[in-house]
């Protein structure tokens, strides 16, 4: 939005979640903020009102999961016939918003084949992989210092970092996890990482998943340790990891951009998230080579998951892009 701006152009912002708290820090122009998470606090908005008083140009919108005020913004867009931006942080993310966007700002060229699938006479402008950290971010990441994750590894030898997703899926991934650690014999130590808008909703039992997931991991002891008492990130788990599991997530990018060893659990709860949210049919971090496919229990200390293959790396983000990409749409 700054390289936005630097044009010349206004940018007004509509948000909620954990980015609200950074737009406002940015000094960006915020018309509304809803809550951290709309799931255990609920609110509302007239998004078709706020865009009629804005009246905006055009109109670009993420694509959290679980998908909501974007949504609803883009839905409205397309009613009121103002021109949608989708940024894809997903390929294919935009199935996400359940609207037509005019221009799709995706990831690479899967990214646009999957874009031309679903709206064959859709723009489409490839502005990088949000998970790649730029070259500064990623110099700053590898100096990083974790001292929560540090003074495991002197009682551990690795550190494994689990990246939780939905919660559709997490409860298998920790299962298929499970059976893997039983075959991974070295000292090892598991850093947990629960997806901060589920952790504390209820599930249908009336009991929060964040607990029913820990319950799922209980027999491990104290040789399992969860991000949010440990007070650091999801990131800073991943940069001070040894190794980085999960299903699919934008980080298992950023840790293979790192240079970690990265896993996919790959169950078929992780398959049928891809293909209802990306229409995907494997997880891209895998066909990209970025990280290694378990389906069935194995060792995930072995040497051929610690020492991964020669990658590839796809190319980061770049606002200026997006930006450009934009600016184009519009002029034409």
């Amino acid at each position: 939005m700054k390289e936005w701006q630097k044009a010349g152009h206004e940018a007004v912002v509509i948000t909620e979640g954990l980015a609200g708290a950074k737009f406002q820090e940015a000094g960006l122009p915020v018309f509304f903020k809803g809550t951290e998470n709309f799931v255990s606090v609920p609110f509302t908005l007239d998004v078709e009102a706020a865009l009629e008083a804005i009246r905006p140009s055009a109109v670009v919108v993420g694509e959290s999961a679980p998908c909501h005020l974007e949504k609803q913004i883009a839905k409205a867009a397309n009613i009121l016939s103002i021109p949608l931006v989708a940024v894809d942080d997903l390929w294919g993310g935009f199935r996400r918003l359940d609207a037509r966007p005019d221009l799709i700002l995706t990831l690479d060229e899967l990214g646009v084949r999957k874009a031309k699938e679903a709206f064959p006479d859709v723009s489409v402008s490839v502005v990088g992989n949000p998970g790649v950290p730029s070259e500064e971010e990623l110099s700053e990441l590898k100096e990083l210092q974790v001292p929560a994750l540090t003074s495991l590894k002197n009682s551990y030898v690795k550190v494994i970092t689990f990246v939780g997703g939905g919660k559709e899926s997490t409860l298998k991934e920790l299962q298929l996890l499970l059976e893997c650690l039983k075959l991974t014999p070295k000292s090892w130590c598991l850093v947990v990482s629960f997806h901060p808008k589920w952790r504390k909703v209820l599930n249908p039992e009336g009991k929060e998943y964040g607990d029913v997931w820990s319950e799922a991991l209980s027999s491990l002891g104290n040789r399992v340790r969860y991000t949010h008492e440990l007070g650091i990130s999801s990131r800073d788990a991943v940069v001070g990891a040894d190794l980085v599991v999960a299903g699919v997530s934008t980080l298992m990018t950023t840790a293979a951009a790192l240079g970690k060893p990265v896993v996919s659990l790959t169950t078929p709860e992780v398959l049928e998230v891809l293909r209802s949210e990306g229409g995907l049919d494997e997880v891209p971090q895998v066909s990209l080579g970025l990280a290694k496919e378990v389906v069935v229990p194995e060792n995930l200390l072995s040497e051929s998951i610690l020492d991964p293959d020669v990658r590839k790396m796809p190319v980061s983000y770049d606002p200026v892009q997006a930006a450009l990409a934009v600016q184009d749409f519009l002029r034409k």
